[in-house]
């Protein structure tokens, strides 16, 4: 597998089809990452890379998709493992576009 392209901690991954969609994390203790990088399996290449929402958790997401949607939910947003958050957002993986979703009813 390539080397991926900066260090996460804490940061979230899923598969869809040839893909990994790899989510925010820690590069430091002092900064998070706001983005997404996705890695081909079939060309073994990184590329892609998007932003995420920028009210998004940085770390500790949970996720799950249904083979085109991926589903955030929970996490911490921001660097030194500050408190969880309640919002919640849906990747479209055909159009690399965000959606709010029901928030949790408490973070």
């Amino acid at each position: 597998m390539a080397a991926a392209p900066v260090p996460r901690l804490d940061g979230a991954a899923i598969q869809i089809r040839n893909f990994l969609y790899v989510f925010a994390g820690y590069g430091t203790i002092y900064i998070v990452h706001s983005h997404v990088d996705i890695y081909n399996f079939v060309d073994n290449t990184w590329g892609g890379r998007f932003d995420m929402p920028k009210e998004m958790a940085h770390s500790h997401l949970g996720m799950v998709t249904d083979g085109r949607y991926i589903y955030i939910v929970i996490g911490q947003y921001g660097p030194q493992c500050r408190g969880p958050t309640a919002k919640t957002f849906v990747l479209d993986t055909d159009t690399n576009s965000w959606s709010d979703f029901v928030p949790l009813p408490v973070p």
